[in-house]
């Protein structure tokens, strides 16, 4: 009664990208990590994804704009 009755999970070779789309697409905000031997491996969340990603790419991912979409009507600052 306390846990989900068979979870979705990911396996430890899924990808970063297909991760994020089930999290995306099935609205959850963790996935459990299993191996092959169905052990728990560990625990996939978005925030750790944007966290990794942040760290290994620093000016990519923190000088992104809140909305890539919009652009500004007239140059700004310095």
């Amino acid at each position: 009664d306390i846990m989900t009755a068979n979870p979705v999970t990911v396996t430890p070779d899924t990808s970063a990208a297909d991760a994020l789309w089930l999290m995306d697409e099935k609205k959850f905000r963790n996935l459990p990590v299993v191996g092959r031997d169905g052990k728990i491996r560990g625990n996939m969340t978005h925030q750790a994804v944007i966290s990794f990603l942040a760290a290994r790419y620093p000016v990519e991912v923190l000088n992104r704009p809140p909305r890539p979409d919009q652009f500004p009507r007239k140059q700004e600052g310095g």
